[in-house]
Order: structure tokens, then C-alpha cells, then sequence
């Protein structure tokens, strides 16, 4: 995978720790983490998804 996939999925971490401080669950820390970073994650590829090659794009092309 490429590097700023990567390096997207330790945003969430300042938050866990955060969360940690004042909860002082490292499972329930975990589990808000991994959550994050899976919807961050899917929204990642959805926005990477390639639009269908049709004719459509050709008609407007000069």
C-alpha cells in the first residue's frame, strides 16, 4: 500500500490516547481506535475509486 494510507491511519491515535487518559480502558481505547481507523480507512478507498470508463467523458473532450 502506498505511504499516506499508512500514515492516515495514525490519526485517530492522539484521540485514543486521549480517550485512554481519561477512561483507563486499554480495550475500550482499542476497539474506538480500530473503528476510527476502519471508517477513515474505507473512506479512503471509496474516495479513491476510479469512475467508470464510458463515452460519456469523450463527448465533452475538444
Amino acid at each position: 500500500m502506498k505511504k499516506p494510507i499508512w500514515i492516515s491511519l495514525l490519526f485517530p491515535l492522539p484521540f485514543a490516547v486521549i480517550f485512554y487518559i481519561n477512561s483507563r480502558s486499554w480495550l475500550e481505547c482499542g476497539l474506538y481506535y480500530a473503528i476510527f481507523a476502519v471508517l477513515l480507512f474505507v473512506s479512503l478507498f471509496i474516495r479513491r475509486k476510479k469512475p467508470k470508463k464510458t463515452d460519456y467523458y469523450d463527448d465533452y473532450m475538444i
